[in-house]
């Protein structure tokens, strides 16, 4: 399948300066994020989202599309929480990635489709779409915005992160993702949203899993061995670590970590990370 091309410009920002965007603010107290003109901003971005999902209540899946983004959201911020981010930067990333399937939302995107059981290469593409799309929404909401606040909050590092976010939470260390972003070029932040995701779309009933996976049952799935399995190489032992720490503590499964990695292995900070993969550790 053809790999989608990201909108330009918006330059692809690196590990490191990611990890910087997200520290430099805190979106509970920055004054252009606590204006009326951001909140309006804001707001009219979650309310496209809600009509959809009203619009589409009925329909196999989609009813469940605003519960799935705060659930990945959350999970998200927990994950940060636990390797050792702020909690202001952990709630950076948790209101940013609350936005991240906005594309979803674009008129191209065929919801009978989306809920075949067996789809199409062509259906396929269509739905990673989303990610361009979610951009495009953005940019034009922003772009209908008066000055200054068009000019504010385009350049406000959480705009930054809302976009990268965005774009890159369907990306695999093997370079398989969405836009085969290579695997140097992510870092725990990009591995964190995809885990988020992957683990809580992965949960949901689907027209193929007409049962709801359990939880560990979704955590071994993503940590697979098996060259043959959706997910092999896909993500870094150490950030799946992290995933198990935080669904054992949701989920009150006291022992969830023990079962799913060896004993050395439990703690974020010994687990493996996938450098025959990615040349370095992650994190």
């Amino acid at each position: 399948m053809t790999n989608i091309i990201p909108p330009k410009p918006d330059p692809l920002e690196g590990v490191e300066q990611l990890r910087k965007i997200l520290l430099s603010y805190d979106s509970s107290s920055d004054p252009h994020l606590r204006s009326p003109e951001w909140q309006a901003f804001e707001q009219s971005l979650t309310d496209r989202i809600s009509a959809y999902g009203a619009a589409t209540s009925e329909r196999y899946g989609q009813k469940q599309m605003i519960p799935h983004l705060y659930r990945a959201a959350d999970l998200g911020k927990r994950m940060l929480l636990k390797a050792g981010f702020s909690q202001p930067a952990a709630e950076n990333f948790r209101r940013a990635f609350m936005l991240h399937d906005l594309g979803k939302t674009h008129e191209s995107y065929r919801i009978e489709n989306w809920t075949l059981p067996k789809q199409s290469d062509e259906v396929r593409l269509e739905k990673k779409q989303h990610i361009v799309h979610g951009i495009e929404i953005l940019d034009e909401v922003l772009a209908a915005l008066d000055e200054p606040s068009r000019t504010e909050f385009s350049d406000h590092p959480h705009v930054r992160m809302i976009r990268s976010l965005m774009l890159y939470h369907h990306e695999r260390l093997d370079g398989k993702g969405t836009l085969g972003l290579p695997p140097e070029s992510q870092g725990l932040l990009i591995q964190v949203a995809c885990i988020a995701d992957a683990y809580d779309g992965d949960r949901i009933h689907r027209p193929h899993q007409p049962e709801r996976r359990s939880p560990e049952s979704t955590i071994r799935r993503m940590m697979t061995d098996h060259p043959e399995d959706k997910y092999y190489a896909a993500f870094d032992p150490k950030v799946l670590c992290l995933l198990a720490q935080v669904v054992e503590e949701l989920e009150d499964d006291e022992g969830l970590c023990a079962r799913l990695f060896s004993e050395a292995e439990a703690d974020y900070k010994t687990a493996p990370s996938r450098s025959h993969v990615i040349g370095r550790p992650i994190i």
